[in-house]
């Protein structure tokens, strides 16, 4: 279980610009529990993502995975049990890299990068695991990832991640997503979308996305939560796939 305890944020504290965005803040998700955060611009919800990946320290409160405090760890060593995933494709993937070598350099850990690209079967298997996706992008293996629309990547982005997540030696991890979907294009966003939501019921991973898209949360996830004042006020499961009213939503992060 991932559990947020008493996390609190505050910028620029003593001053006339000083701004609570996070005030007391606890959650728990399960273990593959597909957890959906909205809330209005300024929120706090990148803030809290920061928080969790280790950007940022909170000003009190704890963060723990299956009872191993993150907090005090560095960027660096939460590494092994969060896996983030930016608006930003620059700070996804290394832009020269092709795709064959993007899905190297994730998988090798201990083992040698050049091992993996020269192994026979490598380049058989990341195919494979494209082509399940069935967006033909098992076509561009060896096309380097600037060369990919803004669609393209954050799918592969979200499949290494799955795929490191499946492979690594701890028990359990969390998959964040920031925003993943704000520079898409409509069309875009809908088939990454539904390509996120397949890849976590198909690896279950435990997954917190944040989102202002409240379509979006209406159609997704276990679980919607609304952040707005600097707390939770809202948090509803998703009862058999039946959607959340967008109205009522709206009402909330308003």
């Amino acid at each position: 279980m991932f559990r947020l305890e008493s996390i609190s944020k505050t910028f620029s504290p003593g001053t006339p610009r000083q701004l609570t965005v996070l005030d007391n803040v606890n959650l728990e998700i399960e273990k593959g529990e597909f957890v959906i955060l909205l809330g209005s611009n300024g929120a706090g919800k990148s803030t809290l993502l920061r928080i969790i990946s280790g950007d940022i320290k909170p000003d009190s409160g704890r963060v723990l995975l299956n009872g191993v405090e993150l907090t005090g760890l560095s960027p660096h060593e939460r590494a092994d049990y969060i896996y983030l995933i930016n608006q930003l494709r620059e700070k996804n993937l290394v832009s020269i890299l092709t795709v064959l070598e993007a899905f190297a350099l994730a998988m090798s850990r201990n083992k040698s990068f050049i091992h993996l690209i020269n192994r026979r079967d490598w380049e058989k298997h990341v195919k494979t695991l494209l082509a399940s996706l069935k967006q033909g992008l098992e076509n561009h293996v060896n096309d380097q990832i600037w060369s990919l629309s803004g669609g393209e990547h954050q799918i592969i982005t979200i499949l290494i991640a799955a795929e490191m997540i499946r492979n690594s030696d701890r028990a359990d991890s969390i998959l964040l997503l920031d925003e993943h979907l704000a520079h898409l294009d409509p069309n875009s966003s809908k088939t990454v979308m539904a390509l996120t939501s397949e890849l976590v019921k198909q690896y279950a991973l435990t997954t917190l996305m944040v989102t202002h898209h409240i379509q979006v949360a209406s159609q997704y996830g276990d679980r919607v939560l609304v952040l707005k004042d600097g707390a939770i006020k809202y948090d509803v499961k998703n009862k058999n796939g039946e959607g959340k009213p967008l109205q009522h939503l709206s009402d909330i992060i308003s």
